[in-house]
């Protein structure tokens, strides 16, 4: 019996001491509510004042014309007489440059070129004859399969 009595003390000890921290939570958060409470009614007013304070030294030191100070000399400048001449007018780009059309000249067969028929920019028609194989090999091969 003695044992449940004093374990039911403990416990409303612990209770009480559960109650008083938790008022002392509660308490604090009121504290600091009222605290940022303040401080935020304060802060717009403290910058409202700066601002204030700014634009009247601004406004208050431009008034009114102030002794002793003089007009700077006009700038010197360069005169040159006037010419006329004809002018060439011309731009520079960076690009880069694709045809239209392009044309791709490749062999049917493989060998070693034997004669260029045509020159450098000529025009060519389809179905012309552009280069002549070395036809050895060819006549080579030819040769050996039988018939």
């Amino acid at each position: 019996m003695e044992l449940f009595v004093v374990a039911m003390k403990d416990r409303e000890i612990n209770r009480r001491q559960e109650s008083a921290s938790m008022k002392n939570k509660i308490e604090l958060r009121n504290r600091l509510e009222k605290q940022a409470s303040v401080r935020s009614k304060l802060i717009p007013g403290v910058v409202v004042l700066a601002l204030s304070l700014g634009t009247m030294l601004i406004v208050s030191t431009g008034c009114g014309p102030k002794a002793g100070q003089q007009k700077p000399p006009p700038p010197s400048v360069t005169v040159a007489p006037v010419e006329r001449k004809q002018i060439v007018e011309w731009d520079e780009f960076t690009g880069r440059i694709e045809p239209v059309e392009s044309v791709e000249v490749r062999p049917r067969v493989s060998g070693y070129i034997q004669e260029v028929r045509f020159q450098s920019g000529q025009l060519v028609k389809k179905g012309e004859v552009l280069f002549v194989i070395d036809p050895r090999w060819h006549q080579a091969t030819f040769d050996q399969q039988p018939c």
